[in-house]
C-alpha cells in the first residue's frame, strides 16, 4: 500500500486541482458498473461524461439495487438485457457483473483499459468499503489483473426536489471523466499499476468549497457501519451503528470530513505481516499437524 501510494505521488499526477480545463487523453475501453442499479442517476450521467470524454463505455449494471453486497457472486445463470447499444441490464450482483463484463461481452485476452464502479450514492470511506458493493465490483476487476476505480459521492438535496441533487452528481461525474484522463497520462501506458485500485470519494459540496483532493489511507471510523438492535419481544432490527475509533491524519475519512476529495489506493493483497506475526509463527513451528 505503501509503495503504490507513493507511486502516485512521485509521479505528481493527483497534486494539482482538476478543475479547469478538460484534459487530453488517449480513448480507453472502460467497462462501468454500479451497485445501485443501472437506472441509478450516478452511472447514466458518468456514462455521459466518460463518452463525452472520448471513451469507449460499455455499461454492465445490475438490474436492481445491490447495495451492501461486497464481492458476493450470483451463483445462479443471470438474465442479460441488453437495453441499448453497449448497454446491459443483469439480474445479478457488481461483482458478478464485471465478470460477466469480462469473460463475456470483453475476453480476458482482451479486456477493458479499466473498470469504473459508481457515482454511487453515498460515500464509501473507512471499514465500510468491506460491505461495499461498488467497491466489491471494483476487486472484482483487480482479480484479474484489470485496475479499476469506485466512485461514490454523499447527494446535495434530495432528488426529484432539489435541482442541486442532480448538479452534484453532474460535477462528479464531469471530475471522474477529467480524473481518469489525468491519470491515463504516464509513459507506461497502463492507466493504473496491473491490478491497483483507487476508492474516490466526492463530498457533498459546490465545486468552490471543494479544498482539494488528498490521497488517503483507509480509516478506522465511521457513521454508517450496520448493525442490529435486540427488542423486548425478541425481534432484531437492523440499524447503523457508529464505529469511533482514531483515525491516522491522512485517512479517508478525515480528510474527507474535512472537505477534499479522497483518493485511496487498494490492491487485492490482504496478506499482512510484521513483528507480530514472526512472533506467531515462532509459536506455531512445532505444533504437529
Amino acid at each position: 500500500m505503501k509503495y503504490l501510494m507513493n507511486a502516485f505521488l512521485i509521479g505528481g499526477l493527483l497534486l494539482q486541482p482538476m478543475y479547469s480545463s478538460p484534459e487530453e487523453s488517449r480513448s480507453l475501453k472502460i467497462l462501468l458498473t454500479n451497485d445501485d442499479g443501472w437506472s441509478a442517476i450516478g452511472i447514466r450521467l458518468l456514462k455521459t461524461a466518460l463518452k463525452r470524454a472520448g471513451h469507449e463505455v460499455v455499461v454492465v449494471a445490475p438490474n436492481m439495487n445491490y447495495s451492501g453486497t461486497s464481492a458476493m457472486l450470483t451463483r445462479a445463470d443471470p438474465e442479460v438485457e441488453e437495453l441499448e447499444d453497449l448497454s446491459y441490464s443483469v439480474s445479478a450482483s457488481p461483482a458478478t457483473c464485471v465478470l460477466l463484463g469480462l469473460t463475456a461481452i470483453y475476453t480476458l485476452e482482451e479486456p477493458p483499459d479499466l473498470v469504473v464502479s459508481g457515482i454511487n450514492h453515498g460515500a464509501n470511506l473507512g471499514p465500510a468499503i468491506s460491505f461495499s458493493g461498488t467497491v466489491g465490483a471494483a476487486t472484482m476487476a483487480l482479480t484479474f489483473g484489470i485496475p479499476a476505480i469506485a466512485v461514490s459521492a454523499d447527494p446535495i438535496g434530495k432528488p426529484g426536489e432539489d435541482p442541486s441533487f442532480i448538479e452534484h452528481y453532474e460535477r462528479v461525474a464531469d471530475f471522474t471523466a477529467r480524473f481518469i484522463n489525468r491519470i491515463s497520462q504516464n509513459q507506461s501506458g497502463l492507466v493504473l499499476p496491473s491490478g491497483s485500485g483507487l476508492n474516490l470519494n466526492y463530498p457533498p459540496l459546490v465545486r468552490e468549497k471543494v479544498q482539494g483532493i488528498r490521497m488517503s489511507v483507509q480509516g478506522r471510523s465511521t457513521e454508517h457501519f450496520p448493525g442490529f438492535l435486540r427488542t423486548e419481544d425478541g425481534n432484531y432490527l437492523s440499524l447503523l451503528v457508529e464505529l469511533n475509533q482514531d483515525d491516522p491524519s491522512e485517512s479517508d475519512v478525515a480528510n474527507y470530513n474535512r472537505g477534499f476529495i479522497t483518493v485511496m489506493p487498494f490492491n487485492n493483497d490482504r496478506s499482512l505481516g510484521g513483528a507480530e506475526f514472526k512472533s506467531l509463527n515462532d509459536r506455531l513451528s512445532d505444533l504437529s499437524p
